[in-house]
């Protein structure tokens, strides 16, 4: 598989003079996370990703004022903190080179050049998408933690959210309880939701301590899919019952509530010390 069969064509850009305050709306409103910049004569001349903005903005303990903060920032041009010289690859780059240049270089994406012509943009989600989905589960990942989680925990909680995801994962796998010859066939539904519950949380401790990269939440869907056929834990024998099974359930569910734990306690750190930063900002 090519870099050209999975990159986005025509990817969105920004000037040089592009201020931070613009780079932030330009990300927002097209939900990206990398602009490439463009001089205006058409050439790569760097590019910013979402990390470099959050670095740019203040600490949360400065004495500006958020008046001064907003001027601040409105006057801090992309030119100021772009990344260059960029990294870039061509469109018939076999995807695994891709992958191993992005891992050696520690960086989340790729540009992709034609000519000295910039055609797309390759990221670490693309690539992961594309390994993950020959692996099986790479596409509904994409949605659980892609898109429905942030959401969820935004309004429920952590703790809370990740249940209601893992009961509504458990529910979109029900009709293959119901198709002959699946291995659904031979689970009891209970503990089917047991342990989608118990990965879940697990899941979401994976993407959380990846900085919210939902790649990672992809490597651990496909490494627990491909755990299932290394160490069968599902008698395929009607009737039978299924000790094996409950095991895997009972370990995936405990794991599930101690990655949470510990998450919980990290956000609980995280808050107070953010607290503490706003009081000695009041003061």
């Amino acid at each position: 598989m090519l870099v050209g069969d999975r990159m986005t064509e025509k990817p969105i850009t920004a000037l040089p003079e592009t201020t931070h305050r613009q780079a932030v709306e330009i990300m927002r409103e097209n939900n990206i996370h990398h602009l490439p910049i463009m001089d205006r004569n058409g050439k790569l001349v760097g590019i910013v990703v979402e990390e470099d903005l959050l670095r740019a903005q203040p600490s949360p303990a400065t004495t500006l004022s958020i008046y001064e903060i907003h001027s601040l920032l409105s006057r801090l041009q992309l030119k100021q903190i772009m990344q260059h010289p960029v990294q870039t690859v061509a469109g018939d780059c076999p995807l695994e080179e891709a992958a191993r240049l992005m891992y050696n270089q520690n960086i989340g994406c790729l540009p992709v050049m034609e000519d000295n012509e910039l055609v797309g943009i390759i990221t670490d989600t693309d690539i992961f998408q594309a390994f993950m989905g020959l692996l099986g589960g790479g596409q509904e990942e994409l949605g659980w933690r892609g898109y429905i989680v942030d959401p969820l925990e935004a309004r429920l909680g952590a703790w809370l959210g990740n249940l209601v995801l893992g009961v509504t994962w458990a529910l979109w796998h029900l009709p293959l309880f119901f198709i002959s010859g699946t291995s659904q066939t031979f689970m009891p539904f209970a503990g089917f939701v047991l342990l989608t519950t118990g990965y879940s949380w697990f899941f979401a401790w994976v993407r959380q301590a990846s900085g919210k990269r939902t790649w990672a939440g992809l490597m651990a869907h496909g490494w627990a899919n491909a755990f299932v056929p290394m160490f069968p834990t599902v008698a395929m024998v009607a009737g039978a019952a299924q000790d094996r099974y409950w095991i895997w359930v009972s370990l995936t569910f405990v794991i599930g509530l101690i990655t949470m734990a510990i998450r919980s306690r990290r956000l609980m750190r995280q808050s107070r010390i953010a607290r503490g930063h706003n009081d000695e900002s009041a003061r």
